[in-house]
């Protein structure tokens, strides 16, 4: 809660109170309160921006100013009037109980803060499209429709101009969808546009160094890739240029430079999944009767043939080597910001939820891909049957021995040197993105019991440090070595 809602909501509730004492003993000074929560609300209105939130905050005012000014215009006596209890009180129930509404969805849907960059570079951002001329768009079904992919770059820079732009924390499309996604109405999430992101649009690439390593990002189904803000700024300012996809039709939404929207497409969805998930339940229930791992491995390759978004991993790789084929040609363009400054002999891939598992994918199907990270996602496709060679770090949350969790059998063939496996106690799917902190409420957000920004740090910290040693050739780190520090991890 910001410091003006909070000063607007206290005093507010002191007003509310007087109407719980009798007219000639309550304190004169209670009739030119609402007079002060005006000032308030009208500096509120110009720092922090007007709130949906506390619009019964705004009626209750209007009406304690309404009483202040009768009160006033009374000459002789300011509280001689006819004092009907049963209705004062009742008054100041009313009043007490919108400042509760208010109280409880600014609490809810807060201005949050985002943890502050801690490493040496300022982050600028840029979006741009791309276009792959030679795959047909199959979500639309249109022989004409492209593949599309709107992509947000995170990348280190240097000091900043007086003029620059701060990056908008989520686009209002992406927020209106997102909050429709939760069966909420489309202005439920407008308030955003108030969070502080500490990143800047179109600055130029550092110069503190000739190149950066690169990283490709994959939101989760279903997710804005802008819940992740407060994981991209970080990496990026420790000295990587990210290149963050943005899924269309398979994330809350999608807006391509020409203005044109497009929406997670249900009706897809739809179709993919009819009669589907009957199958994988009784599968798994094979799963949990299976006695041995051979036997458990059979029922999950069983299991991914049939999920749709093991395809869909499979389709996201492919996106992600589009895009690397794009970036070499963009590292080679003069007039591109990122000339020269991709290293393209060290890329990473990273994710969250089917983002880690096309990370995962990746790692397989693309040799210019050198490390990855997989935030927990379950690792559908074709992992089971590969050998995994590479660098690559899987965080998850430790869930109850009862949920259906196939990735320890999934990743049977790997070099144990290079793979790590770090279970974090006290995580849920969510800590891997901003959720836990744009919806505080636990019954809501499947987090976990760690506090939010703990889980940002520790989550931050062991990737950083992974990528450093593999991308940035730090042998003078290990992964590892972050237990100490971070005893809920195994």
């Amino acid at each position: 809660m910001r410091l003006f809602e909070i000063c607007i909501l206290v005093t507010l509730f002191i007003t509310a109170c007087g109407h719980f004492i009798k007219p000639e003993k309550r304190p004169k000074s209670l009739i030119y309160l609402p007079f002060f929560v005006l000032l308030l609300i009208l500096l509120h209105l110009l720092i922090e921006g007007f709130r949906w939130q506390i619009v019964p905050a705004y009626f209750l005012t209007l009406l304690f100013l309404i009483q202040s000014v009768r009160l006033i215009k009374r000459k002789q006596n300011l509280f001689v009037y006819n004092d009907r209890k049963w209705l004062r009180i009742l008054g100041g129930v009313c009043s007490i109980l919108l400042l509760i509404v208010s109280g409880v969805l600014v609490s809810i849907l807060p201005v949050f803060d985002l943890p502050e960059a801690t490493g040496p570079y300022t982050v600028g951002t840029t979006t741009f499209m791309l276009e792959d001329s030679d795959r047909e768009e199959v979500i639309t079904g249109n022989p004409n429709d492209n593949r599309k992919l709107m992509v947000r770059a995170w990348y280190p820079s240097d000091d900043l101009s007086s003029n620059v732009k701060e990056m908008e924390y989520m686009h209002p499309y992406e927020a209106e969808y997102f909050a429709k996604k939760y069966g909420l109405p489309a202005f439920t999430l407008n308030h955003l546009r108030h969070v502080d992101t500490n990143v800047y649009e179109d600055l130029i690439v550092s110069g503190q160094e000739s190149t950066f390593p690169v990283l490709l990002f994959s939101h989760g189904y279903k997710v804005p890739p802008a819940t992740y803000a407060s994981f991209l700024s970080e990496i990026a300012s420790h000295g990587y240029i990210i290149f963050a996809v943005n899924y269309p039709y398979q994330s809350v939404a999608t807006v391509f430079p020409d203005g044109n929207k497009v929406s997670f497409d249900y009706r897809y969805e739809s179709r993919n999944f009819e009669n589907v998930w009957e199958q994988i339940v009784e599968l798994e229930e094979n799963f949990w009767a299976a006695e041995s791992d051979s036997a458990k491995r059979y029922i999950i390759r069983e299991i991914s043939n049939l999920y749709p978004n093991a395809e869909m991993m499979r389709q996201w790789a492919v996106d992600l080597s589009f895009v690397i084929d794009e970036l070499e040609e963009i590292n080679s363009q003069t007039n591109n910001r990122f000339f020269g400054k991709l290293n393209l002999d060290k890329i990473g891939a990273f994710g969250h939820s089917a983002g880690g598992g096309t990370a995962g994918q990746l790692m397989l199907t693309d040799s210019r891909v050198k490390a990855g990270i997989n935030w927990d996602g379950a690792q559908w496709a074709d992992m089971i049957d590969s050998t995994l060679t590479k660098p690559f770090l899987r965080i998850e949350a430790v869930y109850e021995p009862t949920k259906f969790a196939p990735n320890d059998l999934v990743f049977h063939n790997v070099n144990e040197e290079v793979h790590y496996n770090v279970k974090v106690d006290g995580f849920g799917h969510s800590n891997f993105s901003d959720i836990p902190l744009l919806i505080p409420v636990q019954a809501v957000n499947q987090a976990g019991d760690m506090d939010p920004i703990r889980a940002i740090e520790l989550i931050n910290e062991y990737s950083i440090t992974f990528f450093d040693k593999y991308l940035r050739d730090d042998q003078g780190i290990e992964v590892t070595d972050l237990n100490q520090k971070y005893p809920e991890v195994e």
